[in-house]
């Protein structure tokens, strides 16, 4: 699927804004300080977090290792890295434009105004404590606040900033890894223009002086090539660039489109924010089943485009191979009206387009033609009429203990807390079991704690209390016959 250029320049803007880390000289582990003190500067700021202060009273952020890799242990060369970028971050500064009482002006503002615990390139030792410290200019830290309030720091990036060497490559790595997210790919198509990724990459730099032009050739050998290499390269990077094509119109090269996968033994987490219920492990895949999950997946993918085939068959192909059919399923149900016919349209989509590589399994099946469900008779045997009467009624004792092993099963899995509410799903399931099989049933003795809970049931739904009363001796006399309880009290 392909990102439109302005969605696709918006997220990244709105994801580092504070400083475009090619033009500011800035690397992503820097950019991942700012990010962790903006956040502590934010918490402080809504009274959620007490910040310490040094002795000219000064708030800092106290950095831990673990804060930049996912809460993963970090120790040797990569933490002594760590330390190298936060000791450069005092000689870099930005220009902000600052609102005074006669007019608005441009100045430029350091960004840390003190760090400790940094390491100093040239004598490689640790400089005032090993505690990794950073206070943060008071405009820049205003800045921060405004920016976070707006919603233009975003989690996802907080989150999944890795330590990269070329600065260019922590962006594209962002946005490339943000397609796959939040499509739920295994691999995919990203597309570009030339434009757009010198204004995302190199902003100001690989230019045509005269008419301001991108460079492409350039960009490609000094920026492209290096973040590509540097992303497949990066153990923690969780997915790989494959391929890299070029679209072209007369000479000039337009749009760039990057394959990308996730690296082998990797595979796509949901976010955390989406809460996807989890669905138990079903043994077979029933039609019943597959149809709502193509309704829940069809109009999930409607609100991306609707032209948009091969990405509805990817996601289709990637969540059968892994066995996560019955997920997303409960989680979209209520949309799965607005389409007609989801079983079709996907298949229009597969013969479209993957007719060949897509496997000929039981998923990708015509669904056989939908038919009534049959009314249950019970099987009217040659008897006489008295004897009939006899039969149909140990047919309706043999439902009733049914609807009663059904309401033994749910209580014992909801609970005495759920009783309301499944009552409630009784008065809507007993209809429909009038219309199941007998001869497929199979019979499971209730526990004693199931019997009190039917006779709870008795008091509450059946009529008169005399009526009541009655019901539930004889549920009483049930039990101790046929099940050996005795029944006290309900």
């Amino acid at each position: 699927m392909d990102i439109e250029n302005s969605v696709l320049n918006f997220r990244v803007q709105k994801s580092n804004k504070l400083i475009n880390s090619k033009q500011e000289g800035l690397t992503a582990t820097q950019n991942k300080i700012l990010l962790i003190a903006a956040n502590r500067y934010v918490m402080a700021q809504n009274g959620e977090l007490d910040l310490p202060t040094d002795e000219r009273g000064r708030q800092y952020v106290p950095l831990f290792p673990r804060d930049f890799f996912g809460g993963e242990k970090v120790n040797g060369r990569a933490l002594q890295q760590i330390k190298e970028q936060l000791g450069d971050l005092t000689g870099i500064s930005v220009f902000l434009r600052i609102q005074t009482e006669e007019m608005e002006e441009e100045r430029r503002i350091p960004i840390a105004s003190a760090v400790r615990g940094y390491r100093d390139r040239k004598t490689k030792k640790t400089v005032e404590g090993k505690e990794m410290q950073v206070s943060l200019s008071p405009e820049i830290v205003e800045m921060f606040i405004k920016q976070w309030d707006k919603g233009n720091f975003t989690q996802y990036l907080y989150e999944k900033v890795r330590d990269f060497r070329v600065g260019s490559a922590f962006k594209l790595y962002e946005v490339l890894l943000q397609h796959l997210t939040k499509n739920r790919l295994q691999h995919g198509q990203v597309k570009f223009s030339v434009e757009m990724l010198g204004e995302m990459l190199a902003r100001g730099s690989y230019r045509n002086k005269k008419n301001g032009n991108l460079i492409y050739s350039e960009f490609k050998r000094n920026v492209l090539a290096k973040s590509i290499n540097d992303i497949n390269s990066n153990d923690r990077c969780d997915l790989e660039v494959t391929s890299l094509e070029e679209k072209r119109l007369g000479r000039k090269v337009q749009d760039v489109f990057f394959h990308v996968r996730y690296k082998q033994g990797r595979h796509f987490k949901a976010d955390s924010a989406m809460k996807d219920p989890e669905v138990g492990e079903l043994s077979v895949v029933t039609d019943q089943l597959v149809e709502k999950w193509v309704r829940a997946l069809v109009a999930r993918f409607k609100r991306i485009g609707r032209s948009n085939w091969h990405q509805l068959v990817l996601q289709l192909k990637n969540e059968y191979d892994n066995d996560r059919i019955e997920k997303n399923i409960d989680y979209l149900l209520c949309q799965q009206q607005r389409i007609k016919n989801p079983q079709g349209y996907l298949r229009t989509a597969i013969k479209e387009n993957y007719a060949e590589s897509v496997p000929q399994t039981e998923l990708f099946a015509v669904a056989p033609k939908a038919t009534k469900a049959p009314v249950y008779e019970a099987p009217k045997p040659n008897l006489e009429k008295r004897e009939w009467e006899v039969h149909k009624e140990r047919i309706a004792e043999e439902f009733n203990q049914y609807w009663k092993d059904l309401c033994f099963q749910y209580y014992n899995q909801l609970g005495e807390d759920c009783l309301d509410d499944y009552l409630e799903y009784l008065q809507n399931e007993a209809p429909a079991l009038e219309r199941k099989s007998l001869s497929s049933w199979e019979m499971q003795t209730p526990s004693e704690e199931a019997i009190r809970f039917f006779g709870r049931y008795l008091i509450k739904n059946f009529g008169t209390p005399q009526e009541r009363l009655y019901q539930v001796k004889g549920l009483k006399a049930y039990a101790k016959k046929v099940y050996q309880f005795d029944v006290d009290a309900f």
